[in-house]
């Protein structure tokens, strides 16, 4: 049993760490420059991994558990909760065109699987032969339990936001950015809480995680340094 209860913890832990090992690449203003008037630079996302929140032991709520041992279960259908990815997807795209002058992106709604190996290329080159692509991609979200109090949470949520160029390969850009519910929204909520009026206060905390990272991402494209 102890083991099933620390094994989820070392696995978010090994997310968020290769998280951290990620290229922090800002782009050149004469790579900006000249992406200004490229045409058809297509913009995408990525279906989210499960939503998961890992219990000291096991919780259920009308017959679904949330958050096992195996953290199998997806909170994000249960709850009906939007994959932040699209609305930070939304807005890049918005910058790009509006402050950066970026001629107009070719939104592409409809998302790709979830590829646990997101560092590769190969998805898109498959998918789009050549050209550059703006890549938003949701790589965690999920929710531990307080080493110091079982009963209260800290949620997560991890994005990488970049612009690749297909033909050769290469990042031109390329950033992250990671929400913790209690750090940058103070949260620190029970399951009670978490769970009631379906899910409100979880489809609080990823729309606001949404727009924290949304801003943290932009900030980065047009050089600004902001706190994290």
């Amino acid at each position: 049993m102890i083991r099933s209860r620390i094994a989820p913890l070392f696995a978010a832990m090994a997310v968020l760490a290769g998280c951290a090992g990620l290229p922090d690449i800002r782009m050149a203003d004469d790579e900006k420059a000249r992406l200004k008037n490229y045409p058809g630079i297509r913009a995408v996302h990525h279906e989210a991994p499960p939503l998961t929140i890992t219990t000291a032991g096991r919780a259920l709520l009308n017959d679904i558990t949330l958050g096992t041992a195996g953290g199998v279960k997806n909170l994000a259908n249960h709850f009906g909760i939007s994959d932040p990815a699209i609305s930070i997807k939304a807005s890049i795209v918005q910058t790009l065109e509006r402050d950066a002058g970026f001629k107009k992106l070719a939104d592409m709604t409809q998302p790709l699987p979830w590829n646990p190996e997101f560092r590769k290329l190969d998805m898109l080159q498959s998918k789009y032969k050549g050209g550059t692509v703006l890549d938003v991609m949701t790589i965690n979200w999920s929710g531990m339990y307080f080493a110091s109090n079982w009963t209260r949470y800290h949620l997560g949520y991890v994005v990488q936001a970049r612009l690749v160029r297909l033909d050769d390969g290469k990042e031109l850009w390329n950033t992250w950015c990671n929400y913790n519910s209690e750090k940058n929204g103070g949260y620190n909520p029970n399951m009670d809480e978490l769970a009631a009026n379906n899910g409100a206060l979880l489809k609080k905390i990823y729309a606001d995680a949404a727009k924290y990272c949304g801003a943290q991402v932009i900030n980065h494209f047009m050089n600004r340094n902001t706190p994290q």
